[in-house]
């Protein structure tokens, strides 16, 4: 059969960016797999076993450090790197790391820009598990003026307000990512790239599930290729949903908005952008 010039590009754009991710070496694929493969947390929130780990961190920290972070992000570090003491204190001036890069602690046009458009939202929702959500719908992503830069600032500012809450701190966050509309001019590998190699390494939260509706071939394809470099346990956290109504598996109908099929009212960004003027961490 015959193939067309799109369904070429496809599969060479998903060749190039799943050799350009198994090239950042093993380190990134493992914090991945690491991170999806996540167990139930160690410990209770406010528990006499979580404050004592709490003090062996701070133990295992520079005390130059110490004085840079609070208690909160202490204990958002530790409960996202599963209350592994030497992983959390390996991580925290990563993510110390990361939120300087990015200026997380700044507000810009962009932002409120990017965060006004809806391709990202925090929902408020939670899936069965108890993991908040992240709403993600790149149809109204306009790489021309929002550049990898921006789209990372983006998410970031959403993962955290997620990660205010100790449940998402330990449980981890469920991403839905509505591909309905989305074309190949809305994608942008190179956001990928630097997610996966710059990003998620330093990031303490995790993902609890990424759910992937409604994807065009581009979009499969790209998957495909992608989990290919992931455990077989751990490609089972990211699911493929062929419609709206199969995401009722996952998420209660109370907690889906009425768009999706759910009866929750309102998804708008609005809460959101009330938050931009307020510091995230």
């Amino acid at each position: 059969m015959h193939r067309t010039t799109s369904e070429e590009w496809v599969e060479s754009t998903s060749r190039q960016l799943a050799e350009e991710l198994k090239s950042v070496g093993q380190l990134t694929i493992s914090d991945l797999d690491s991170d999806l493969d996540s167990k139930d947390p160690q410990c209770e929130l406010g528990s006499s076993e979580e404050r004592e780990r709490l003090t062996q961190l701070r133990d295992a920290l520079d005390p130059a450090l110490l004085e840079q972070v609070s208690e909160e992000m202490l204990l958002l570090t530790l409960r996202g790197r599963r209350y592994i003491v030497k992983e959390a204190a390996d991580r925290l001036p990563l993510y110390l790391q990361l939120r300087q890069e990015y200026d997380l602690d700044k507000g810009s046009d962009q932002l409120q820009k990017d965060v006004a458009c809806g391709k990202m939202i925090a929902t408020g929702s939670r899936d069965t598990g108890g993991r908040p959500i992240l709403l993600c719908r790149m149809r109204y992503h306009d790489p021309s003026t929002s550049k990898s830069r921006d789209m990372v600032r983006c998410m970031l500012f959403n993962l955290e307000l997620l990660l205010k809450d100790p449940v998402a701190q330990q449980l981890g966050i469920t991403v839905i990512n509505d591909c309905e509309g989305l074309t190949t001019g809305k994608m942008d590998f190179e956001l990928l790239k630097v997610f996966f190699t710059g990003v998620f390494r330093r990031f303490p939260g995790r993902v609890g599930f990424a759910l992937v509706v409604n994807p065009p071939v581009f979009v499969q394809s790209v998957i495909s290729w992608f989990l290919q470099l992931l455990r077989p346990r751990t490609q089972e956290r990211v699911k493929i949903l062929g419609s709206y109504d199969e995401l009722k598996q996952w998420v209660a109908v109370d907690q889906l908005p009425i768009s999706y099929g759910g009866t929750l009212a309102g998804l708008s960004s609005d809460a959101l952008l009330a938050c931009l003027d307020l510091p995230i961490a």
